[in-house]
């Protein structure tokens, strides 16, 4: 035996493994991954309703062979695997408390999935270090984090050249007459297997050519090195502008708050990709000042963002969705904030600081997302909560009350809470809880109850409100309008009904609905903006004169008052 085996067996490495290759190592272990996955696909009926084991094994099955093979190095085989099983068992508890919070794999766990990759991410970067007994500086950090993203990511790329290869191969075969390498291709056994081996070998592969990596990740940060002064540049503007606009057109969107996240989020990426860690200018001094002035207004975009989501609360309540998005909102802040104080405090050296704060918000990020799959914060929960203490506050009528997506997204939480709100409405409003029920088994044909009718303002005077009718206008908004209106636009022989909802800020959006070949259709929308309160809005609408207006286009204007709804815009 020589030297480099005895220290090899010295170190913790078993003497049945000296001699193999780590290549086959890897692959044996993408096999195993193969297999799980395969074994996990083909039990799919019997784990559709047991999300509390199906969610462990996947994570199992996916997560933890990948961190063991970018962990793996055989001079500490045991602390590797004490390590990757030790953080397997806590994402295994964290599957199984929210797979018995889902109840049933009806939809896949995208944020906690997400979530838990996220996780993994950061713990590599400080769990590699700690197994191959390196440095724990910021620049091993860094450099593990690009390293771990590009092995990662090009190992897909592998596995799906592989696939796409052997889809060819078949496809030869096929064309002349020979069908044996289609049907075995087709085979779950051999396809899950070949494409485990494959991420494995891609993982093996490019994680022991970390120079090609290396640069790699230097022709990325190059790329990003132009595409920064860009965002910044488009987010400085946007903010600039922002005063002259007003918020509501961003609100209006509905991908308002994302935008806003997105931005943020790419701004403190490209900052970091490019200024790394912050050892030397990599623009020069002018530019670099003019960047630092758009870092210093990113906690702006963090602001909006919260304003926007929790005026979307404000109108609709909590969802899981929405709390994660103020969490990831929360950590972009945190971000963003540091990084401009760090401005302020070190001026032109503030890249100095970069690292500090990084290595802390990391822990902070990894323990936030922990403890958002865990019982200490269960957004499902909180959402439920929130949901049904609006009703009982009167804020929302119960009829309402999105009872479908309560029993589907909110999980075991919202069928709980579901179940009593409608067990106590069967004995003070059986009509109401008949309709919750038929929205969760989603039997419910539309229309609003005569109380959700009641709460709106007609004119010229109440009217019939077909089922189909209401549906095409909450499609548009999914919330009841304040206001409705029968009047002739032209186009058809049935007049035309506008919808019309008041935003707290005195702006109204407007929805045309006319009637065409039997059916229900929108025919097209506005929105306007006004310097009255909501109160006066509402008034104003509810009580001025209105008529159509002849124009230049297929539908009349609507003059309600002094107000004027024109422009009709389809969508």
């Amino acid at each position: 035996m020589n030297a480099t085996e005895e220290d090899q067996k010295r170190r913790g490495a078993p003497g049945f493994l000296v001699s193999i290759s780590d290549r086959y190592i890897h692959l044996f272990v993408g096999l195993l991954m193969g297999l799980a996955v395969y074994g996990l696909v083909e039990h799919a009926d019997w784990l559709a309703e047991r999300a509390h084991i199906a969610y462990p094994l996947w994570l199992l099955a996916l997560f933890s062979p990948t961190l063991f093979m970018l962990c793996y190095t055989r001079e500490r085989l045991l602390r590797t695997l004490g390590w990757v099983g030790g953080i397997s068992i806590l994402l295994a508890l964290l599957a199984l408390y929210t797979g018995w919070q889902a109840a049933s794999l009806d939809r896949f766990p995208y944020p906690f999935a997400q979530s838990m990759l996220v996780a993994c991410f950061i713990a590599l970067i400080h769990l590699q270090p700690v197994i191959w007994a390196r440095s724990r500086d910021y620049r091993t950090f860094f450099t593990l984090s690009w390293r771990n993203f590009l092995t990662v990511a090009l190992a897909d790329a592998l596995a799906l050249c592989i696939w796409l290869t052997l889809y060819l191969w078949e496809s030869l075969f096929e064309v002349i007459g020979i069908r044996f390498f289609k049907d075995l291709f087709d085979e779950d056994w051999f396809m899950y297997p070949v494409l485990g081996m494959s991420f494995a070998l891609g993982l093996h592969s490019f994680g022991n050519a970390s120079s090609v990596i290396d640069r790699v990740s230097t022709l990325l940060a190059r790329l990003i090195w132009v595409l920064l002064p860009v965002l910044a540049l488009a987010s400085t503007s946007f903010l600039a502008v922002l005063p002259f606009t007003g918020l509501q057109p961003l609100w209006d969107s509905d991908l308002g708050t994302a935008i806003l996240m997105s931005a943020n989020f790419w701004g403190l990426f490209f900052l970091n990709a490019v200024y790394q860690t912050g050892e030397r200018l990599p623009y020069p001094r002018v530019m670099h000042r003019a960047l630092s002035i758009a870092v210093v207004l990113l906690p702006v975009l963090s602001v909006l963002a919260a304003y926007g989501l929790l005026a979307r609360v404000a109108q609709y309540g909590w969802t899981p969705a929405r709390c994660w998005a103020l969490l990831i909102i929360v950590l972009l802040a945190l971000y963003s904030i540091g990084y401009a104080c760090i401005i302020g405090w070190r001026r032109d050296d503030w890249p100095s600081s970069l690292p500090r704060i990084n290595e802390y918000l990391s822990w902070a990020v990894l323990a936030s997302l922990l403890i958002a799959a865990s019982p200490l914060l269960d957004f499902r929960s909180i959402s439920a909560w929130n949901q049904i203490s609006r009703v009982e506050a009167g804020k929302v009528l119960v009829e309402d009350l999105d009872a479908r997506y309560m029993h589907s997204e909110m999980g075991r939480p919202g069928r709980l809470k579901l179940e009593a709100l409608i067990e106590s409405l069967d004995e003070t409003d059986p009509e109401t809880a008949l309709v919750l029920r038929d929205k969760v088994a989603g039997t419910y044909e539309g229309g609003w109850t005569p109380r959700q009718q009641a709460r709106i303002v007609m004119r010229p005077e109440p009217f019939e409100i077909p089922a189909e009718l209401a549906r095409v206008i909450e499609e548009r908004w999914n919330t009841l309008p304040d206001l409705l209106f029968r009047v002739d636009l032209g186009g058809t022989d049935t007049p035309e009904v506008v919808a019309v909802w008041v935003q707290q800020s005195g702006e109204f959006n407007t929805l045309c609905v006319t009637r065409q070949d039997g059916e229900w259709t929108s025919c097209g929308q506005t929105y306007e903006s006004t310097d009255l309160s909501r109160a006066e809005l509402i008034h104003e609408l509810g009580t001025g004169d209105f008529g159509a207006v002849v124009p230049d286009s297929p539908y009349k204007h609507l003059q309600i008052g002094d107000l004027l709804i024109d422009e009709w815009s389809r969508y």
